[in-house]
């Protein structure tokens, strides 16, 4: 059985209509723009974005109607969120410039402490 994205998204709907969450946490933009149903239940949306859907989908599905479907599944979910979280400082710069509040935009980078995490000597590991 093949699973499509639309019946995930409906799956997490008929969970979020039926139990009770403090808060959504989405990683997708189309994820967000689904579940902004969730407002009706007053459930904070946080959309976790990694990079611009509409570019990508370039990549995989060119033309037209493409870009106009994801321009608008990536607008409205912006616009639903209650917070977004944005992977560069370029990503933050580009949602503004599309008109998202700064309010709304929080940088986190995808990065590693080097000073609490370290390569291991794969000699010594070996022996």
């Amino acid at each position: 059985m093949r699973v499509s994205p639309i019946t995930v998204h409906l799956k997490h709907l008929i969970n979020i209509s039926r139990d009770s969450y403090d808060l959504l946490f989405c990683n997708l933009a189309p994820s967000a723009f689904i579940s902004s149903l969730s407002r009706i239940r007053g459930i904070p949306i946080v959309l976790d974005n990694h990079g611009d859907l509409i570019s990508e989908r370039e990549l995989y599905e060119p033309g037209i109607l493409s870009k106009i479907y994801y321009s608008i599944v990536s607008s409205l979910s912006f616009r639903a969120a209650d917070r977004i979280i944005c992977v560069s400082s370029s990503m933050m710069e580009d949602l503004r410039e599309r008109g998202i509040p700064g309010r709304k935009l929080y940088y986190v980078t995808n990065a590693t402490d080097l000073d609490l995490f370290s390569p291991l000597d794969r000699r010594k590991q070996i022996g």
